[in-house]
């Protein structure tokens, strides 16, 4: 099985200049009383691959900015969960040390809040990830991928591939590990 994360450093052509990601699972809201780690660390890189998805970010004022190519990093992930609520934990690396990496949010015309996805910061702690200009709370995409056939009903192929996936939507569990205290923009 396999995690599909996205993220981007400044200034950088479509080659990707992402070196690591690590990822950790959990099985309740990571900082809370009671949740704990069910897979994963902090130091392993799970990275297996990373190449440009096609797609770049922008914001209002930079549409059509060609500087922020987003990467699709395929990360392994070799466990089997029970049914149940997780939430991923994960922080990705980068060849430049001028900014970045940075995760894409996602944005969606006309809402403010797209999804409930938490930072951590070693003075604060975890919480609620949220764009610095406007104060909203915010998603961050992702896909699961499974060697397995896709249930009925489930999210259909990606490319040919089984998938069992989630694309992080309002109200699905999430969490990227910031290693900032703001989005980049």
């Amino acid at each position: 099985a396999a995690v599909v994360l996205f993220a981007y450093q400044t200034s950088t052509s479509t080659v990707s200049t992402l070196t690591s990601v690590n990822l950790r699972i959990w099985d309740g809201v990571p900082g809370e009383p009671g949740s704990t780690v069910v897979f994963g660390d902090t130091t392993t890189n799970r990275l297996s691959e990373s190449s440009f998805s096609g797609v770049y970010r922008v914001s209002d004022s930079t549409g059509g900015a060609n500087n922020r190519p987003i990467m699709v990093n395929r990360v392994s992930v070799g466990t089997t969960l029970a049914p149940g609520t997780y939430w991923l934990d994960w922080q990705t690396d980068g060849s430049l040390a001028n900014d970045g990496p940075w995760a894409p949010p996602i944005v969606i015309t006309g809402s403010g809040v797209t999804g409930n996805a938490r930072s951590y910061s070693n003075t604060i702690g975890w919480g609620p990830l949220v764009d610095s200009d406007s104060g909203n709370a915010k998603g961050l995409p992702f896909l699961i991928e499974s060697p397995s056939a896709p249930a009925a009903g489930a999210i259909p192929t990606l490319d040919g591939v089984g998938v069992a996936a989630f694309v992080l939507l309002l109200g699905v569990a999430a969490v990227w590990h910031l290693r900032r205290h703001v989005l980049g923009t």
